[in-house]
């Protein structure tokens, strides 16, 4: 008990932090996995996710990848780190610097495999994380390369040009060290659906 007091007042403590970098452990991503189907139903009321084409993620697991889906709502990091649950890796994942001042849940973010990047700005942290991730430790990472949520499934906002121009700097490190592998971008749909009949509640 005193252990976890320990870490979470030094957490609190560094909440004033430009960038918060990933603290995920097999462990940690374990017990997260564990919970999610609950947190998923209760917390953000998703009873159902279906995934297509995960063959196309099959044929590379353990290999680097940039993952880019679209990002309609804030539930789609939760329906991200199901599908790292499915396919049986974990993911690291990109996030916005102030989705980790809340308190505890920018820590169980970080335990997740999320690290931060301040938005409009030359984050060299992010930089220089994304880039060891891919390079030396042969990640997938999670990039919504949207950027912002737009709440509708169909339509699809710019894309930022940062999230290709990662790849390019981890391949430039790659060569360096003398690594001769691919550098994968995987595009993910996501798409949220009523289980029912909701006319009678837009009607009223």
């Amino acid at each position: 008990m005193m252990l976890r007091a320990g870490r979470v007042k030094r957490w609190r403590e560094g909440r004033g932090r430009t960038s918060y970098p990933p603290l995920d452990t097999h462990f940690s991503v374990s017990i997260a996995w564990r919970f999610l189907r609950r947190i998923l139903w209760r917390a953000a009321r998703v009873k159902e996710v279906q995934i297509e084409g995960l063959d196309h993620l099959t044929g590379i697991k353990g290999q680097r990848a940039v993952i880019t889906p679209n990002h309609p709502t804030n539930l789609d990091p939760l329906v991200m780190f199901h599908l790292s649950r499915v396919y049986g890796e974990p993911f690291n994942s990109l996030a916005s610097r102030e989705s980790f001042s809340v308190p505890v849940v920018g820590w169980i973010l970080q335990k997740c495999g999320a690290y931060s990047i301040m938005r409009g700005t030359v984050d060299r942290q992010a930089i220089k994380t994304t880039r060891s991730l891919l390079a030396e430790k042969s990640r997938k990472i999670v990039m919504f390369p949207e950027g912002l949520t737009y709440g509708q499934n169909d339509v699809l906002m710019p894309f930022h040009e940062g999230v290709a121009q990662f790849g390019f700097w981890a391949l430039e490190d790659m060569a360096k060290a003398g690594v001769d592998a691919p550098m994968w971008y995987v595009p993910v749909g996501i798409r949220y659906a009523y289980m029912r009949d909701m006319s009678a509640d837009v009607t009223s």
